[in-house]
């Protein structure tokens, strides 16, 4: 599975593109009824100006206080998170995702977001293999 490509192991997850502008409670909506827990801002480019997680959303508005209704989306926002791109290998996506401290990456192709991955979709009869790859390039590190 290591060595697989990224396209190979991404699961269907509906994408919520949001704005600087948005207001929290509304993002949050919208990514409750989609039922995902991060959302994305795309860049002037095509690529991924920022992302914001459910996480995002407990640690930087509800533990301090703040109004969802009055908070912008791009106050609390992971800005110029890291990418992958589809063809790149399972290996390095699980290295993006621990690397950043990421809960999940967002997947390129030519520059554009497809998709996102996250720890979870490697959950499966895949784990084991996965797990014993990290191990081993941890040990030959």
């Amino acid at each position: 599975m290591p060595q697989r490509q990224i396209f190979s192991v991404m699961k269907p997850h509906p994408i919520i593109t949001i704005e600087a502008g948005d207001a929290v409670r509304a993002v949050a909506a919208r990514m409750a009824a989609a039922h995902v827990g991060v959302a994305f801002a795309a860049g002037a480019a095509g690529g991924v100006e920022a992302m914001v997680t459910e996480r995002d959303i407990v640690e930087r508005l509800v533990a301090d206080a703040r109004n969802p209704d009055e908070t912008a989306i791009s106050g609390i926002w992971l800005a110029t998170p890291r990418c992958v791109d589809e063809t790149d290998r399972v290996a390095d996506a699980v290295a993006a995702l621990t690397e950043s401290g990421q809960l999940v990456v967002p997947v390129l192709r030519n520059g554009g977001l497809v998709g996102f991955i996250g720890l979870q979709d490697f959950i499966g009869p895949d784990l084991e293999d996965l797990v014993k790859h990290v191990r081993e390039a941890a040990a030959d590190a």
